[in-house]
């Protein structure tokens, strides 16, 4: 804005500017903004959230030709501003999304406000889980079963994000399109039930009696099984007639003769009738849709979008250290916005939220976690913890 003219022309042609998402802008971005505000004739409202501040990497600082000096990026001017009177602040402390364990979680690692949980009709506590194992294919085996298991989340999730900051942890699962819906119109439920009513031979009306489950125990279950086609990379026929015994707690029996059934061709038929399928009818777990849906994003693509649970997968325990970081100060000096990641993907659950990291965790780490009262899960302790009460 270096010729005046055309600034005093600018500044007078424009009344109102209402800037959201103003973390995200750029240095020069707000050089345009303050050139208005600085016009007088304008008035220039800037709402944004300083711990959502990720998009750094566009003002990556780059080293001069023939120097080994790199420029030194400066304060991101919504958390430079916060010291000066330029600009009168109003900070909104309501928390609209999430659950009131969420909004304490996430609160250790905001560096200007403490959220208040406003959102009463979220009526669940479920607690934050940290998932040990180091493997994706058992960490997402863990959160599949975490999610319909009612001890530690109260209503099965219909939207799921899995989220890391970058593409390459998922890529094995993104070779699947997992928001396809399906184009059959058999309900999800009904399409399972015929498959376990010929898997052993029973009726369907009598399936919650013979394998001694109520109706919301079967349909969780049934969900196991959707989760095993759709999220298990190595899957396989033969296991999954193991699956299904194993997730019933009952065996198949041989039909006589008089019963044409054919296990290999059915299941099949079945797996391939289910595969990316994430329909669902059903009123008393869906209310407001009938559509269960998981996105495999990365935290940058995340940013301003909600579902009910979240799986975050760090890379490695330094990664983690990083979006755990609750220094106030550590996390303002840092320019590459990796602390804030955290925040942001910790944000995005309604109801549920799990981490996991790819390698092992340091005494030091676990001791972090218990301090923001994060439970671990481990499913081989559980039943060892299950045995032993049984045992009593």
């Amino acid at each position: 804005m270096g010729n005046e003219e055309v600034k005093n022309r600018f500044c007078n042609r424009i009344r109102y500017l209402f800037v959201d998402e103003f973390q995200d802008s750029t240095s020069t971005q707000f050089e345009i903004f303050d050139t208005l505000r600085k016009g007088k004739n304008s008035e220039v409202i800037l709402v944004g959230d300083p711990e959502q501040r990720i998009m750094n990497f566009r003002n990556k600082p780059r080293k001069r030709k023939g120097s080994t000096e790199v420029k030194k990026v400066p304060l991101h001017p919504i958390d430079a501003l916060q010291k000066k009177k330029v600009y009168s602040i109003s900070k909104l402390n309501y928390n609209y999304r999430s659950s009131e364990t969420i909004v304490n979680f996430i609160n250790h690692f905001h560096c200007s406000i403490q959220q208040e949980w406003s959102n009463k009709e979220i009526t669940s506590k479920n607690p934050i889980m940290f998932i040990q194992s180091n493997k994706l294919k058992s960490i997402i085996s863990d959160f599949n079963n975490l999610c319909v298991n009612h001890n530690y989340c109260k209503e099965v999730p219909r939207t799921r994000f899995f989220l890391a900051h970058e593409n390459k942890v998922y890529k094995s699962y993104r070779k699947v399109d997992f928001n396809q819906k399906s184009k059959e119109n058999l309900p999800l439920f009904t399409c399972i039930y015929e498959y376990l009513s010929a898997f052993y031979n029973i009726k369907i009306n009598q399936l919650p009696i013979v394998l001694e489950l109520d109706e919301i125990e079967l349909r969780k279950k049934c969900l196991l099984l959707l989760y095993e086609i759709n999220y298990n990379i190595d899957f396989d026929l033969e296991d999954f007639v193991d699956f299904v015994e194993t997730t019933f707690n009952r065996k198949r029996e041989e039909a006589g003769e008089e019963v044409k059934f054919n296990i290999k061709e059915r299941t099949k038929r079945f797996v391939d009738e289910l595969s990316n399928r994430m329909t669902a009818n059903d009123e008393g777990m869906a209310k407001e849709s009938n559509e269960y849906q998981d996105s495999f994003l990365t935290i940058h693509k995340s940013k301003g979008l909600q579902a009910d649970a979240v799986l975050v997968v760090a890379k490695n325990e330094k990664e983690l250290l990083m979006w755990l970081e609750d220094d106030k100060e550590n996390r303002l000096l840092d320019q590459q916005d990796k602390c804030r990641l955290g925040y942001v993907a910790f944000s995005r659950p309604k109801e549920f939220l799990c981490i996991a990291c790819l390698t092992p965790l340091s005494k030091e780490t676990i001791e972090i976690l218990n301090k923001f009262n994060v439970n671990l899960y481990s499913p081989i302790e559980e039943q060892e913890q299950l045995s032993l009460q049984n045992m009593n």
